[in-house]
């Protein structure tokens, strides 16, 4: 038998505590020490073990790995839904691979098929406070992405403008409703559809219908129309753009969702209305159409899938669940694709007047699209259908707009527009919010 060569004496000293990972190197700073902790307690989330899905610590780990994998959403109740999906897996096994067969529910986000004794035991395992615990290390590791990519951008913008662009309260839109508008008002009653074209894009919507708790049926919904409804749409595509999830939290109480997340007034008179556009939205279907010389393609989308709304009574509200929308796949995608930079403040100090956030979208996506020295002239009919509708008068339209021009100008002042006799003549100009290569123009 071979005999193992003695090793020299050195070598059978203790190795230090650094080598042994009980304690982190001396020369890592607090927070390298805390990240280092958080390494060596983390399952490995592409090998799940049955183990890891019945010891609450390692699932909280691994949901945390998730999050930071970007594949799963940040919320009290997604984290409750990710230990429910450990219970279904641990409960539906039959192959001795629980941990294969949870990664995959999660992988597919196949949430709609938690039972009700899963919620519960996950429940149990999860109690309010250690979902908030864990909402707020998840929003942690969401916010050092979110610098993480600032840092990226920052490298990849070239623009005059950059030191401008970080700070701001910045959104996103999708760029078909930059060109086709919600109506400016509610529709009158019974009107259930509304179509509008401009340039080479296309937009019908239709309203749809929302569950009514208090009557225990349906309710018919209307187009979404106004100001608040142009808030919230960039809201939304903000959050599906940067979050990367089709889950929209819409905030613990009404009153957080005016004020942080809209940074509206809070009001009696402004929260049922922002409600109900809320409904509008989630419940209406969306045709977008595009075309140019190769071809033309139709999407239709209905808005979200499902919706946890909060109860109209009290802006201060909070319920035990989470409420949010629910993107659609069809939606979420068509959104992501198409996504424009927007800044919200502008949209907030012209929030009076739809008619001018529509116009400031309008020269925000089409101006810095016209080649340098050759300016755009429109005829202010071809403008009238898409800024007033219900305007007949020319003079009186032509009139609005030099003053909707001004207001804008006030707001952002380097858009180069002008009215020369019955045109409006767009020059280049550069866009509000500074864009970065993959940036649908």
């Amino acid at each position: 038998m071979l005999r193992q060569p003695k090793l020299p004496a050195a070598r059978l000293q203790p190795p230090h505590k650094e080598l042994l990972g009980l304690e982190p190197p001396a020369h890592l700073s607090p927070r390298q020490t805390k990240e280092a902790d958080i390494t060596r307690s983390t399952p490995n989330i592409d090998r799940i073990s049955a183990g890891d899905l019945r010891d609450t610590e390692a699932l909280k780990a691994l949901y945390l790995e998730a999050v930071r994998r970007q594949f799963w959403p940040v919320g009290e109740q997604a984290a409750l839904e990710f230990f429910a999906l450990a219970e279904k897996a641990l409960q539906d096994d039959s192959q001795g691979t629980p941990g294969r067969l949870f990664y995959g529910l999660v992988k597919r986000n196949h949430t709609a098929t938690i039972t009700n004794e899963a919620e519960f035991r996950a429940q149990q395992r999860l109690n309010a406070g250690d979902r908030r615990a864990l909402f707020e290390q998840a929003m942690a590791i969401r916010k050092r992405q979110r610098e993480e990519e600032a840092a990226k951008t920052r490298r990849l913008y070239r623009s005059e403008e950059l030191d401008d662009f970080f700070g701001r309260d910045i959104a996103y839109h999708h760029s078909i409703l930059m060109q086709c508008f919600l109506p400016q008002a509610p529709l009158p009653p019974g009107e259930r559809t509304w179509a509008t074209r401009h340039g080479s894009a296309r937009l019908e919507i239709e309203a749809g219908t929302i569950s009514d708790s208090k009557k225990d049926t349906s309710r018919l919904c209307a187009v979404p129309a106004g100001s608040k409804a142009r808030l919230i749409l960039p809201y939304i595509v903000r959050q599906a753009v940067i979050e990367r999830t089709h889950v929209i939290d819409l905030g613990r109480s009404l009153r957080n969702f005016m004020s942080d997340r809209l940074k509206i007034p809070v009001a009696g008179q402004n929260a049922k209305p922002l409600v109900r556009e809320i409904e509008n939205i989630a419940a209406a279907t969306f045709m977008i159409g595009s075309w140019n010389e190769h071809g033309h393609g139709t999407r239709w989308s209905r808005v979200a899938s499902a919706i946890q709304i909060w109860v109209e009574r009290n802006p201060n509200q909070t319920l035990i669940w989470n409420p949010r929308m629910e993107l659609s796949r069809d939606f979420y995608d068509s959104i992501t694709e198409r996504s424009v930079p927007v800044d919200m403040t502008h949209l907030r100090q012209l929030a009076k007047s739809p008619r001018r956030m529509d116009l400031y979208l309008w020269l925000s996506h089409r101006t810095p699209t016209i080649k340098r020295g050759r300016p755009v002239p429109i005829k202010l009919a071809d403008l009238q259908h898409i800024f007033a509708r219900n305007m007949q008068s020319p003079r009186l339209f032509k009139q609005r707009l030099k003053q909707d021009l001004a207001a804008i100008h006030r707001v952002y002042s380097r858009f180069r527009v002008e009215i020369d006799g019955d045109a409006l003549v767009l020059w280049r100009s550069p866009p509000p919010v500074p864009r970065r290569k993959g940036h649908v123009l």
